[in-house]
């Protein structure tokens, strides 16, 4: 599979930069040590563009803001008609309205992508920064909703299908759980935009009843669970 763009070197550069930055985690590069599959890519690289794009790297935000306009052009996303890419477009040190608005659009308008993405974007969690982690759960977060008609309603395999969605909320809860600081952000994005579907939430409600019978209620991971609501 080949990828092009006239804006191939910013491209080249916020991929590099981003492999840079994340080989010095042992975490991180764990974390990526597997076969990336062409149907792959997209998912990635859309994670890849939006995490970037609040960096505090001028360069790297520009960047970032070329490879989404490259990846929604070459894929032919609806959401390219909002993207200028310009090497002389300045993206601003906070974009967060602009990267939730783009997130949410492209959950609505393309989602054949939303497992993919989301896979991803659970893979890519630990080369997160601390500072870049609320921000990335509040646009994951508009992609969730598409878990019952993108996923369960195109699965043949109905257990199948629930047990996908199921596994990206193990994850999910599993973030919950180990970082507390981030209760906020699950509160006001992440916990509305399940509860929206009630097959997703009765999914959600399975596993996360699974969770809490394996810790007693004075363990520390329970304060994370009980923030749930």
């Amino acid at each position: 599979m080949y990828f092009t763009s006239p804006k191939k070197a910013d491209v080249l550069q916020t991929i590099r930069g981003a492999k840079a930055k994340y080989g010095k985690d042992t975490r991180a590069h764990k974390a990526y040590e597997r076969l990336i599959r062409p149907q792959d890519v997209p998912g990635t690289l859309l994670n890849l563009a939006l995490t970037n794009l609040s960096s505090s790297d001028h360069m790297l935000r520009l960047s970032s803001y070329n490879l989404l306009g490259a990846l929604c052009k070459a894929f032919k996303f609806s959401a390219s008609m909002n993207l200028m890419c310009n090497k002389d477009v300045s993206v601003p040190m906070d974009p967060s309205h602009f990267i939730v608005k783009v997130s949410k659009q492209l959950a609505t308008s393309e989602p054949q992508l939303t497992f993919d993405f989301l896979t991803e974007f659970f893979v890519g969690w630990e080369t997160f920064t601390e500072e870049q982690k609320p921000l990335s759960l509040a646009y994951m977060a508009p992609w969730l909703p598409g878990l019952r008609t993108a996923v369960l309603a195109n699965e043949p395999d109905a257990e199948k299908g629930k047990e996908k969605i199921a596994a990206l909320f193990r994850k999910l809860i599993d973030v919950a759980m180990s970082d507390h600081s981030l209760a906020y952000t699950l509160e006001q994005a992440v916990w509305p935009a399940i509860y929206q579907d009630e097959t997703i939430l009765d999914i959600f409600l399975e596993e996360l009843m699974r969770a809490a019978s394996g810790f007693g209620f004075s363990e520390e991971p329970m304060e994370g669970l009980s923030a749930i609501r």
